[in-house]
């Protein structure tokens, strides 16, 4: 389902250039000045809401109750992510990727990772338990993303409660602190309550014993001024790996009030139940690639993992005066997870095919609780048009754990075969905490200063404090940093538009020198230079970026003092990224990407100087294609490439994944309420291996996927 959302109104304004959409606040109805005009928006036929082949002609300053619905086609025409309220894409002086839920529906997709890998430079990181991380130009320090604009901790993900994905390139320290998104932040916006009643329900059944159930709903709950949003999905299935399988159940309800004329308040939560086998895929070693693909290495018995996901967030924004508003927004979340005996701790022998095992498994929970409170304001006193943001965001997040294990016998890896051994007692192994809170301050100034030149500049002053127990032993940490950005848009004309930016970011760092004295915080800075062109009557966008990447501070060996540390490791990453998205024609839509990435050891003192980061292909790209046949009227049929280069599994280098080319076909078809859609996903049974920077994760031969959804 893609339909329209909250409450629209617009405010006239003089000129393209400034970014079409700044907002009271991210993702909020608010009611503006009670001059408005119209916004034509576009989107594909199948689009219940909009069905229009008009391109989005956006010559105003948008205020709306929802921008982030606004898509022509494949194309996504605002964000927010890198300015906290929505502007016009193509005035934005950095490079951002946004994958609309239009992508998601037409791949039948279910997570994240299945869509941000038509995101240039982007490379899926499987995490612990469910979660994913991901690698963006080159480097990846956790597992954080942001959700709604506020830094959320891992869960486990699906997409039933998604509207799009947004994936700013680049280190935003200067909004969002150190969260250690080194290289780019992803952003999940959630699917917002409707004005008028829609909904749908989807079946879905797949290769491997796959089954879901969606359901979409939403409208007005007796008056205008009160709304909500509703989805549920229900899924169970087994894997091409062997002895493995999962079911989970997730609800999202979310509702919106109006607070007289002039704000809103929105409620989201989330549920998720999850049970799984917890497969850590297969040692980053030779004998894997010549391992089945379905070859696991825990016993066929294992008792399953149990995942318990709970949030609670909340957005509301009233305008103070015509030209001041406050946004007020906040997420809490408890991810609960009671680890089986399938995740193994293994170790490979030097014979390179037999592996020592031992069971990791007990209780572990995530809760965080993040505020944030910002003044936004618009003026005309400074260049022609100009938006000011003043804010302040307190966070904390901790992390239990308290895991027993038990060695098991040894396993021939090439022969599947389980050797002469004993299965040892269930033992205690480690227990302890990590947490974190701390408060930031912030400020940003985003201006049309003419009618070509637009300035963002932002800063940010962050104090956190870090604590820690492993077995009885603890220490805490104080620190302090700052995050300066600068970026700036030139219109060479109404279709070409030259950007740049500087920005900087950190990550704290935890452990102690020799001193006892914490070291330093990760550092790293970007320098980017791009141009984006609008193509085929603005119905198109092609982006071409360069970009240089230097992380310093990082924690390495002290070749003068055995056993000993130092932070005074650097990394790098240099490349350029091409994107194209939009509608090449009447008929075709279509989303191109390519990223030549080179990343580097920098320091000479560490012993992996000269080598490459792990998990970063030196040449990737994608492509997905839809074209309406003219044959038969409702008949859609598309296709998607993904391409990564032989890139490094480890750090230091030790093991390569071998270069991949997968291949989807999928046809779509649509009658009165009615779609039914076929996937065929890696057609051509392509070999394909993800690392996690220590394992092997092998990735999902030839399936097949068959969904029917009926509009309610």
């Amino acid at each position: 389902m893609n339909t329209p959302t909250t409450k629209k109104v617009v405010t006239k304004t003089t000129t393209r250039t400034l970014a079409a959409g700044i907002a009271l606040a991210m993702a909020s109805s608010v009611v503006a000045s009670p001059q408005t005009t119209a916004v034509a928006s576009g989107a594909p036929a199948e689009s219940s809401a909009r069905q229009t082949d008009d391109p989005v002609v956006l010559d105003t300053l948008i205020v709306v109750g929802d921008a982030f619905s606004d898509t022509d086609g494949l194309r996504a025409r605002q964000s927010s992510t890198g300015t906290r309220f929505p502007v016009d894409t193509d005035s934005l002086p950095n490079t951002i990727r946004i994958i609309p839920q239009e992508l998601m529906d037409a791949t039948q997709a279910t997570l994240p990772q299945d869509v941000t890998r038509f995101v240039s430079g982007v490379q899926p990181l499987p995490g612990f338990g469910t979660s994913t991380g991901y690698v963006i130009r080159g480097f990846f320090a956790n597992y954080e993303t942001l959700q709604n604009g506020v830094r959320t901790s891992d869960n486990p993900g699906d997409l039933s409660n998604v509207e799009r994905i947004e994936v700013l390139k680049g280190p935003i320290g200067s909004l969002y602190g150190g969260t250690g998104a080194f290289a780019g932040n992803v952003n999940i916006i959630t699917k917002r309550p409707l004005d008028t009643f829609a909904g749908d329900a989807r079946l879905l059944l797949g290769s491997d014993a796959f089954r879901r159930f969606d359901i979409d709903l939403g409208g007005p709950l007796g008056s205008e001024a009160l709304r909500y949003r509703l989805t549920a999905a229900a899924e169970d299935a087994g894997s091409f790996r062997d002895n493995t399988t999962s079911d989970k159940q997730v609800v999202s309800p979310s509702i919106e009030l109006d607070l007289g004329e002039r704000g809103t308040l929105r409620i989201d939560t989330s549920l998720m139940d999850r049970s799984y086998t917890f497969d850590e895929g297969l040692p980053a070693a030779p004998i894997t690639f010549a391992l089945p693909l379905s070859r696991t290495v825990f016993a066929g018995d294992s008792r399953q993992t149990d995942e318990r996901y709970r949030s609670l967030g909340f957005e509301s924004t009233i305008a103070l005066t015509d030209q001041l508003d406050w946004r007020f927004a906040g997420m809490g979340s408890e991810y609960d997870i009671d680890i089986g005996d399938s995740r193994m701790g293994v170790s490979l022998r030097d014979d390179g095919r037999t592996l020592d095992r031992s069971t990791f498994e007990g209780p572990q929970q995530i809760t965080r609780h993040t505020l944030q409170s910002d003044l936004i304001w618009r003026t005309d006193e400074v260049g022609d048009e100009t938006v000011l943001l003043f804010g302040f965001e307190r966070f904390q997040n901790r992390y239990d754990y308290d895991a027993s294990g038990r060695t098991l016998p040894a396993l021939d890896l090439l022969t599947n075969t389980v050797l002469p051994g004993i299965i040892g007692p269930l033992e205690p192994q480690f227990a302890g905490f990590s947490a974190y809170d701390g408060e930031a301050v912030y400020a940003q100034a985003y201006s049309r200063w003419n009618e070509r030149l637009t300035v963002l500049a932002g800063l940010r002053h962050d104090r956190q404090t870090n604590r820690g127990e492993f077995n009885g032993s603890g220490s805490q940490v104080d620190d302090s940093e700052s995050s300066p950005r600068l970026g700036l848009s030139w219109a060479l004309s109404e279709d070409s538009t030259l950007f740049a930016n500087w920005a900087t970011s950190f990550s704290p760092n935890f452990a102690l020198d020799r001193d006892g004295d914490v070291f330093p915080a990760d550092q790293v800075r970007q320098v980017e230079v791009g141009l984006r062109q609008s193509l085929a009557d603005d119905r198109a966008v092609l982006t071409v970026a360069a970009f240089d990447i230097l992380r310093s501070n990082v924690v390495i060996p002290d070749i003068t003092e055995f056993a000993q540390s130092v932070a005074a490791g650097e990394q790098s990453s240099r490349g350029a990224e091409i994107d194209l998205t939009g509608r090449l024609g009447e008929r075709v839509e279509l989303i191109a990407t390519y990223a030549y990435t080179r990343t580097r050891v920098e320091e000479k003192s560490d012993p992996n100087f000269g080598q490459s980061l792990a998990a970063a292909p030196k040449h990737s790209g994608s492509m997905f294609a839809r074209y309406r046949l003219s044959g038969i009227e409702g008949l859609i049929a598309s296709a998607g490439i993904v391409h990564a280069s032989a890139h490094e599994a480890t750090l230091p280098n030790s093991i390569r994944v071998p270069e991949s080319t997968r291949l989807d076909l999928g046809l779509d078809y649509g009658w009165n309420d009615w779609r039914a859609t076929l996937t065929i996903s890696n057609v051509t049974d392509e070999r394909d291996y993800v690392s996690n920077l220590f394992s092997l994760f092998p990735q999902p031969p030839r399936q097949v996927f068959l969904g029917l959804t009926r509009s309610l």
